[in-house]
């Protein structure tokens, strides 16, 4: 006869403290064609305040388009990412 062990292991302790002790960085990923209408479906889709968003996007063209529907959205190019991630940090 056994008998069911439900007290987790020190591995898998170990483990959900982990998956919980990471950053969520993603809710959803979606793959669009039209990037302005794209992110507004994004914005629409989780009531998001564009104002306390930022987009990075390497496409003027597709910034441009963005910004106009989203006046408060910032939207930031790779580029100055990059920058970034050199800086050391103080």
């Amino acid at each position: 006869m056994s008998v069911p062990f439900d007290h987790p292991t020190l591995a898998e302790r170990e483990l959900a403290y982990i998956h919980d002790a990471r950053p969520h960085l993603f809710e959803e990923v979606r793959g669009v064609v039209d990037e302005p209408a794209g992110v507004s479906a994004l914005l629409r889709d989780f009531d998001l305040d564009p104002a306390r968003c930022v987009m990075i996007n390497d496409s003027i063209s597709e910034n441009l388009a963005v910004q106009t529907l989203h006046p408060g959205l910032r939207v930031v190019q790779p580029d100055p990412i990059d920058l970034l991630w050199r800086e050391a940090l103080r």
